[in-house]
């Protein structure tokens, strides 16, 4: 769901360049910052297959569909293989479009002045960059539109918000909603990591 490995244990740099995720950022939901002013939660999706665990299932799947295509083929009836094949491209392309979503991370950084929230891909070389001012920062969960529809929780201020949590819960969107007014409503001088 929306949304390569982690690179390097550098800190995460909040401006318009080209940043790198942190090897902390893949595993937290709340990172501890060097910075005691400053929290950081970081947002993912529930990856429970990483890629060496999908090859594997790959090539298990692709042993007995091809074994019993081949069987088939053996006994005459040869047609099978060519949609075992098509079976076979099909998965593993599912698998790969789902693992790639796994690499999307939402990182919001709330420090003294500034709500600053970075969204993107890991591995991607850029990601979109917004900064709020904390004293204007509003917490917005919008309830959910219709039988289907999905709350929304929005940061932002002067009628300019992001969308947080995509890949959350309407339950787990509405208790991040409510850390993070905690955090901004904390005064500054009583701050501290998480």
């Amino acid at each position: 769901m929306p949304c390569s490995a982690l690179r390097g244990n550098r800190r995460i740099a909040y401006n318009l360049r080209p940043i790198r995720w942190s090897a902390s950022v893949r595993n937290s939901a709340v990172e501890p910052s060097p910075n005691p002013s400053e929290t950081r939660f970081v947002i993912r999706p529930n990856g429970s297959l990483s890629w060496q665990q999908a090859m594997v299932f790959m090539v298990c799947i692709s042993t007995v569909s091809l074994g019993i295509g081949l069987a088939f083929a053996w006994m005459g009836f040869w047609v099978i293989l060519p949609f075992a094949g098509l079976e076979l491209l099909a998965l593993g392309a599912g698998l790969y479009v789902s693992l790639r979503g796994n690499d999307y991370r939402e990182v919001i950084t709330v420090s003294e002045g500034r709500v600053t929230i970075e969204y993107g891909a890991v591995g991607d070389a850029e990601r979109v960059v917004r900064e709020f001012s904390r004293a204007w920062a509003r917490i917005r969960l919008e309830p959910p539109r219709g039988r289907t529809g999905r709350a929304r929780l929005l940061v932002g201020s002067s009628g300019q918000f992001v969308e947080l949590g995509r890949c959350l819960t309407d339950a787990e969107k509405g208790r991040l909603g409510q850390r993070l007014q905690n955090v901004l409503a904390t005064p500054v001088a009583t701050w501290r990591s998480e």
